[in-house]
C-alpha cells in the first residue's frame, strides 16, 4: 500500500516513537438495520366500496414518498460516496482517505482484466462498479448487504450483477486475490446473461442452471495460486476419503459454514484436473462450452467440453487427490501421535476452536469456539474439564459478535481479565472481561478496524493491530492511562504481536513481497530487525519462556507446521510435522508444554504436546513461490476521474420468485413471494409483491397480495393491498405503520348465504428479533412482535373494530442440533363488529369451522432433531439434491373464548375452551436443481382434548417451509 496512507488526518509529521492518539468515537458511527417481517395477524377481512377505500392508500404512498428525510446516522449510516473512474471500473468508495486504496483496486483489475480476457478469448464490457467499504464492519452493516445470510469473514465480496462488494483489507495480496476472483465472476456473468441490464433480467433464470463447483473452479482457477492453508482443506478431506462429489456441489447453499471453505478450492482442483487430465478441457473452453442457450444438463456439458463423461471425471479427480495426498503425507505425523486435545471431541459439527491461550498459572486454557453456532469465548479448567462460556450474559445483547482469530484474545497477567475484540452496531471496540464474571469493560478506539489484543507482561498495556484506510500498524495501549501509541510505521501490513517475556522487545509479522515474514522490534531503541525473508509464510510468534527463542507456524513444507529460531544461534528446530496444520502455539509458563491449534478431520481443535524435535528442519524459502508473489504488486492508476456517486435505478432480476427492481446500494427493492401448503382436504396458496425503498426515513413499504384457502369447509379468498412505513431503531428492532385494504370471499355449505366484505384501516406494530440459525434453522435467540390493527368505517371498512396481536418466538439448542422452539400468540378483539378466529392456524389437528371465539391465547413446542445428515442423494440430471432428513415432535395447545377475556380464562379455565393437540413430522431438505433450497415436510397431528369441538381422527399436512 502506498506510504500515503500511513497516517490519520493531521498526523503528518509526528515520529514513531513520540505519537499518541487519542481514543473514543470519532465521526459518526455506522449503523445498520436488519428489517424484520410484521408479526402474524388474522386476516379476516369485512365489506365496503373498494373505490372508496382505495383512496387512503394512494394518498399515503405519495405523502411518505415525497417528504421523507434521509436516513439518520443513528441506524443506518448515510455514506457520502465518492466514484474514482478508471478505464473499465468505476470504484465507489467512503472517504477522501480512501483515494490511494481506490487507486490501487483499479489498476489491480485493470491489470487482471487484460491477462483474463487474453485467457478466455472473451472481451469484458464495462463499467464494472466497486463498492470498496472502509472495513468489514462497514460492509456487514451496509444497506447493500443487510439482507446477506450469515457473518461476514476477514474478506468478503460478492458479484451482484456486474458489481463488486469488497470491504478494504491491510493484506494487498489478500485484497487482490479476492478482486480477481470476483473480477472472474463478473466476465462469467456477461457471458452467460448478456452485458445489458435488460439481458440480464431476461437470462436470470439460467443462474439456477449453472454448478456452482464450475463456476467457483473456474473463478479460482482464473484467480492467483492458492495458498498451502486453503488446499489444506481438501487435503484433509482427500486423508480421510471423505471428498464429495462433484453432484453433490452443484449448489452452495446446501453447504455449511465450515464446508464453504473446502468447497471452493475443492472446485478449483476440478477445473485444473479436467483441463490437464482431458485433451479437451481447458480452462477457456469449459468457459466457453457452458456459455450455452441452455446450460442444462452439467453432464451432456462436461462431456462436450472434456470428451469424458461426468462419471469419469469424477472418478479420476478422486482418484487423483486422494493417491496424490496420501503420497504427499507419507512420513508425516498425526496430530494424536504426540499431542493431545484440549477437550474432548463431543460434537458432530465442525466444531472450530481457534486462538487457545493459556492462564497465567497454567491451569486453564481460554479460547473461540463455535459450538452454538456462532463465536463465544469459553474457558476451560485443565484438571476439573469444567468449562464455562466468558460472555454468556453480553453476546447479542450488548455485544453484537466477537472476533475469532489467531492471537485474537490474551489473559492478563494477574489471571483476573481477558481482552479480546468484538463488535457493536457496526464498531469494533477493545474488551476487558473479568474471568470471575463481575464486569465487562468497553474501551472505543479511533479505527476502521481493530485485532489481535495482547497483554504486556506487567500488564500496564496492550498492544493491538489498528486498521485505518486499509492499512494496518501496531499500536499500545495503556491499560489504565487509555492512551494509544503507534509502534509501526511501514508500507506494508503488520500482524502477530507478541511480547518478549521481559517486556523489552516485541515480535510481530509483516507481509511483504506477498508473504509474511517475522520481525522483532527493540521497543527502547525502535530498531527493526528482519528475522525471516524466504517465500513462504511465517505466523503466530510465541516468545519461549527463557526470551531464547521464537516459536511460530510456517507453510514452507507445504502444510503449516510449529517451528522454533532460536535468537542468538538462528538455529531452526521442527516440532511438528503434521499433514493438516498446526497453527498459534502458546508455550505454557514455565516451558514444560505448548499449546496450539491443529487442523485434522474437518476440525480446528485445541491441543498440548511437550516441547519435542520431529526430524530435521527445512530452509524457509520457495524459489516457486518467490516468483509467484512478484505479480501482487502494481502500481496505481495514473489516469482516473472523481465525482459523486447518483443513484441509477435498473431491473436486476424478474424471476417470478424473486423479483428485483434496484439501484447499486439497493436502496430500491421491488420483491415477489409465493407460499403452498397442501393439507388434509385442501390447500392454501399465496403471493405477494412488495416494493421497498430503504434510502429514506422512515422505509417505505408498499405490497399487493392474494391467497386462496380451499378445504372441507369451502374456498376462502382474500387479495388487497399494503402500504406503510418502517422506523428502524437499531439492527434489531423498528416499528411501523401501514395502511391496509383487501377483499373477503368465502364459500361454505350449500345453501349458506356467500360471505363478500371488504376491510380496511391501520395498523401499528413493532418488532424485535435476534435469532441465530445454522445453515437456514434457527437455533438460538428470540423473536418478538405486537401488533394493533383498528379497522375505520371512515376509511371505508364495513366493519368497526380492533384486534389486538402478539407473538413470542424463542429457540435453544440442547445438544448437537437438538433445537427446542417455542412460541406464544394471543389474539384479541374488540368492537361492535368483533372478529372470529378459528383454530386452524394456532392447534394443529384442527381444521376449519369451529371453534371460533375472539379472545385466543396459544402455545406451541417443538422439539426438532436430525435423523439422517449428510445424505447427499442427487437425482440423475441434476434435477434434485437430497441433503438431510430431520424429524420434530410438537405439542399445540390454545384457550379460545368469546365470552371471557384472556385473564379469566387463564385465571378460571373451563374444559370446553381449552383446546391442544400432538403430533410429529418430518422433514426432507432437498434443493430443486441441486440450488434452491425446497424443504418438504410431512406433518401427522391429532386432536388431544376430548372436547366436543375436537376432530376425530388424524390430520395429515404437507408444507414447504418452516412452521416458525
Amino acid at each position: 500500500m502506498s506510504s500515503g496512507m500511513n497516517c490519520f488526518p493531521g498526523d503528518s509529521g509526528s515520529s514513531a516513537s513520540g505519537e499518541h492518539l487519542r481514543p473514543g468515537d470519532t465521526g459518526s458511527l455506522a449503523r445498520c438495520v436488519i428489517r424484520v417481517g410484521h408479526p402474524a395477524h388474522p386476516t379476516d377481512p369485512g365489506p365496503l366500496n373498494l373505490t372508496r377505500a382505495a383512496l387512503p392508500l394512494f394518498l399515503l404512498c405519495a405523502l411518505v414518498a415525497g417528504a421523507q428525510e434521509p436516513a439518520a446516522t443513528d441506524v443506518r449510516e448515510q455514506i457520502k460516496w465518492h466514484v474514482l473512474e478508471a478505464g473499465d471500473f468505476e470504484v465507489h468508495y467512503p472517504g477522501e482517505d480512501l483515494v490511494p486504496a481506490a487507486r490501487e483496486v483499479a489498476a489491480w483489475l485493470e491489470a487482471a482484466r487484460v491477462r483474463m480476457e487474453k485467457e478466455l478469448d472473451f472481451k469484458m464490457g464495462g463499467p464494472v462498479r466497486v463498492v470498496l467499504y472502509r472495513s468489514r464492519l462497514q460492509a456487514r452493516k451496509s444497506s447493500l448487504l443487510q439482507e446477506a445470510p450469515g457473518e461476514l469473514g476477514l474478506l468478503l465480496a460478492e458479484v451482484q450483477k456486474r458489481r463488486i462488494v469488497v470491504p478494504a483489507v491491510a493484506s494487498p495480496k489478500a485484497m487482490q486475490r479476492t478482486l480477481e476472483h470476483q473480477l472472474a465472476h463478473i466476465l462469467m456473468e456477461q457471458a452467460h446473461y448478456g452485458r445489458s441490464a435488460l439481458s440480464r433480467s431476461i437470462l436470470e433464470y439460467k443462474k439456477v442452471l449453472y454448478p456452482d463447483w464450475l463456476l467457483e473452479g473456474l473463478a479460482e482457477s482464473l484467480a492467483p495460486a492458492r495458498e498451502p492453508a486453503e488446499e489444506m482443506l481438501v487435503r484433509d478431506a482427500a486423508l480421510d476419503d471423505a471428498l464429495p462429489d462433484l453432484s453433490t456441489l452443484h449448489g452452495s447453499d446446501a453447504l455449511s459454514e465450515h464446508e464453504r471453505g473446502q468447497f471452493q478450492v475443492h472446485a478449483a482442483l476440478a477445473v485444473q484436473w479436467l483441463a490437464r487430465a482431458t485433451p479437451r478441457g481447458s480452462v477457456k473452453r469449459l468457459f466457453h462450452v457452458f456459455d450455452s442457450d441452455l446450460p442444462w444438463p452439467t453432464a451432456r456439458l462436461v462431456k462436450r467440453a472434456t470428451g469424458m463423461s461426468y462419471g469419469e471425471a469424477e472418478k479420476g479427480l478422486r482418484a487423483e487427490l486422494v493417491q496424490g495426498y496420501r503420497a504427499w503425507a507419507e512420513g508425516r505425523e498425526e496430530p494424536a501421535v504426540f499431542s493431545r486435545e484440549a477437550r474432548p471431541r463431543r460434537t458432530y459439527y465442525r466444531v472450530y476452536e481457534i486462538g487457545p491461550v493459556w492462564s497465567p498459572d497454567g491451569g486453564k486454557l481460554a479460547f473461540f469456539d463455535d459450538r452454538d453456532g456462532y463465536q463465544r469465548i469459553t474457558v476451560l479448567d485443565l484438571e476439573t474439564g469444567e468449562e464455562s462460556s466468558l460472555l454468556s450474559a453480553f453476546l447479542r445483547v450488548s455485544i453484537d459478535s466477537v472476533k475469532a482469530q489467531d492471537r485474537g484474545l490474551d489473559w492478563s497477567p494477574d489471571g483476573r481479565t481477558i481482552c479480546f475484540v468484538g463488535d457493536r452496531l457496526g464498531r469494533a471496540y477493545l474488551y476487558f472481561k473479568s474471568v470471575d464474571g463481575s464486569g465487562l469493560r468497553r474501551i472505543a478506539l479511533p479505527f476502521d478496524d481493530i485485532s489481535q489484543p495482547q497483554y504486556s507482561p506487567d500488564g500496564k498495556q496492550v498492544a493491538f493491530v489498528g486498521m485505518r484506510a486499509g492499512k494496518s500498524d501496531i499500536y499500545v495501549l495503556g491499560v489504565d492511562t487509555v492512551e494509544v501509541y503507534r509502534l509501526t510505521r511501514h508500507d506494508w501490513p503488520e500482524t502477530d504481536p507478541a511480547w518478549s517475556p521481559d517486556g523489552k522487545r516485541l515480535a510481530y509479522c509483516g507481509e511483504t513481497d506477498g508473504q509474511f515474514d517475522l520481525y522483532m522490534m527493540d521497543l527502547a531503541t525502535r530498531q527493526v530487525e528482519r528475522l525471516t525473508s524466504g517465500a513462504t509464510n511465517e505466523v503466530s510468534p510465541a516468545w519461549r519462556p527463557d526470551g531464547g527463542a521464537l516459536t511460530f507456524a510456517s507453510d514452507a513444507e507445504g502444510a503449516f507446521n510449529l517451528y522454533s529460531a532460536d535468537l542468538t544461534s538462528r538455529a531452526l528446530t521442527r516440532h511438528t510435522f503434521v499433514p493438516g496444520g498446526a497453527f498459534a502455539p502458546r508455550w505454557k509458563p514455565g516451558g514444560a508444554e505448548i499449546l496450539f491449534t491443529s487442523y485434522r478431520h474437518g476440525r480446528f481443535t485445541a491441543r498440548i504436546m511437550s516441547p519435542r524435535t520431529s526430524g530435521p528442519a527445512p530452509a524457509l524459502d520457495d524459489p516457486r513461490r518467490a516468483e509467484q508473489n512478484r505479480r501482487w504488486f502494481v502500481r496505481r492508476a495514473e489516469h482516473f476521474r472523481i465525482r459523486e456517486y447518483k443513484t441509477r435505478i435498473e431491473f436486476e432480476s424478474i424471476l417470478p420468485t424473486s423479483a428485483q427492481l434496484a439501484d447499486l446500494f439497493q436502496h430500491h427493492e421491488f420483491d415477489t413471494k409465493v407460499d403452498y401448503k397442501l393439507q388434509s382436504g385442501g390447500y392454501e396458496l399465496g403471493g405477494r409483491v412488495t416494493y421497498k425503498n430503504r434510502a429514506l426515513r422512515p422505509d417505505i413499504k408498499v405490497s399487493v397480495f392474494g391467497t386462496t384457502d380451499r378445504d372441507s369447509d369451502g374456498v376462502e379468498t382474500r387479495y388487497g393491498a399494503e402500504a406503510g412505513i418502517t422506523y428502524p431503531i437499531d439492527r434489531f428492532t423498528g416499528v411501523g405503520a401501514e395502511y391496509f385494504i383487501a377483499h373477503r370471499s368465502a364459500d361454505g355449505d350449500p345453501g349458506e348465504k356467500r360471505v363478500s366484505e371488504v376491510e380496511a384501516g391501520f395498523r401499528v406494530s413493532a418488532s424485535r428479533r435476534d435469532v441465530l440459525k445454522r445453515r437456514r434453522d434457527p437455533i438460538a435467540g428470540y423473536a418478538v412482535g405486537l401488533a394493533v390493527e383498528t379497522l375505520l368505517p371512515e376509511v371505508g371498512s364495513d366493519r368497526a373494530r380492533v384486534n389486538y396481536s402478539g407473538d413470542l418466538r424463542g429457540y435453544v439448542e440442547l445438544w448437537e442440533d437438538w433445537v427446542v422452539a417455542a412460541r406464544l400468540r394471543g389474539f384479541k378483539t374488540n368492537g361492535h363488529d368483533a372478529e372470529d378466529v378459528g383454530l386452524k392456524d394456532y392447534v394443529r389437528g384442527y381444521g376449519s369451522g369451529e371453534p371460533q371465539g375472539t379472545d385466543l391465547l396459544a402455545a406451541t413446542v417443538e422439539l426438532r432433531f436430525p435423523l439422517w445428515r449428510d445424505i447427499d442423494w442427487a437425482l440423475p440430471g441434476q434435477v434434485l439434491l437430497v441433503k438431510d432428513l430431520r424429524a420434530f415432535v410438537f405439542f399445540d395447545i390454545a384457550v379460545l373464548s368469546s365470552e371471557e377475556n384472556i385473564l379469566n380464562m387463564l385465571l378460571y379455565p373451563v374444559r370446553e375452551e381449552w383446546h391442544h393437540s400432538a403430533g410429529i413430522g418430518l422433514r426432507l431438505d432437498t434443493f430443486l436443481l441441486e440450488q434452491d433450497f425446497v424443504p418438504v415436510i410431512l406433518t401427522v397431528s391429532k386432536a388431544t382434548d376430548g372436547t366436543e369441538e375436537a376432530p376425530s381422527g388424524f390430520k395429515y399436512e404437507i408444507n414447504f417451509d418452516l412452521g416458525f
